[in-house]
């Protein structure tokens, strides 16, 4: 009864627990459906932490604690580039309930907890702090969730685009600038259903309110998708993602819609639809 502990590269312990609780996190949604700059770290397969040293207690009446520490590496800057944090998990029967919090600090600058190098950092910044509360709720073939976070980002210098493979906003002419301070705020609800065991329907949708230089950009975005499973591990879907972006300075990065692992939107509406085979290893 006394927990485990982990070390090394690894998913931070927001991910882990209030993840779950996104329809970007599973796989009837997936990283297509993350919130705007996946700006809450919470898709799956988001961003992996270096130089961690994790705690995750055992389950005592259905309660999870976890917590985590990711260290700089760098010689008399203990502060520069490090990340800590902790989550919390509630799960009896049919209710499951979460809630996190997260702080890089200098995030995407040298070494230390998450790099430019090997594009985990979602921002390049001074400060990124996540609030995050979830819970879903499960009754007969229908699971519904709801999510809220906060995302505070200061003195932002560029983003990750996987699309481009590149971090835009910094001196970037066809995408625009990027600087000052961003907040965050992410409302989703989800749901899915599972019309036959093998057949399932599933949607979420995400309304994001932003303050960033004195002006108040706000994001739509809003997820379909249907798959069918020929086995336990493999399945076929079909799944739309639509995201809409108004508000922001016409001269910055913000203004351009951009779905996560898509490269940027020339105006601020996109839509994305993609088809395919998944298998589970």
């Amino acid at each position: 009864m006394y927990g485990t502990v982990t070390f090394g590269r690894q998913f931070d312990v927001v991910n882990d627990l209030v993840g779950p609780m996104t329809s970007s996190y599973n796989t009837w949604g997936g990283s297509i459906a993350a919130h705007p700059f996946e700006n809450d770290n919470l898709a799956a397969n988001s961003v992996i932490v270096n130089n961690s040293v994790k705690y995750a207690s055992p389950v005592v009446h259905g309660v999870t604690f976890e917590t985590m520490y990711s260290f700089s590496n760098k010689a008399g800057e203990f502060a520069n580039n490090r990340s800590y944090g902790f989550g919390l998990s509630y799960v009896r029967g049919p209710l499951n309930l979460a809630a996190g919090y997260l702080q890089l600090n200098n995030a995407g600058n040298g070494s230390g907890a998450v790099t430019t190098s090997d594009t985990s950092a979602n921002f390049i910044t001074e400060r990124q702090r996540v609030w995050s509360l979830g819970g879903n709720y499960t009754f007969g073939p229908a699971t519904v969730g709801l999510l809220w976070s906060h995302t505070q980002i200061d003195n932002v210098a560029g983003v990750f685009s996987f699309g481009t493979g590149s971090y835009l906003g910094a001196n970037d002419d066809s995408a625009g600038t990027l600087g000052g301070s961003l907040r965050l705020d992410n409302y989703e609800v989800n749901a899915k259903y599972d019309l036959t065991p093998a057949w399932s329907v599933s949607g979420a949708y995400t309304y994001t309110h932003g303050a960033y230089n004195g002006s108040s950009p706000a994001w739509n975005t809003a997820m379909l998708q249907t798959a069918y499973s020929i086995s336990k591990r493999t399945d076929f879907y079909l799944e739309g993602v639509y995201q809409n972006v108004h508000g922001a300075p016409a001269d910055s990065v913000l203004s351009h819609a951009m779905i996560n692992t898509l490269s940027p939107s020339s105006t601020g509406t996109q839509v994305a639809v993609t088809v395919g085979m998944r298998h589970a290893f």
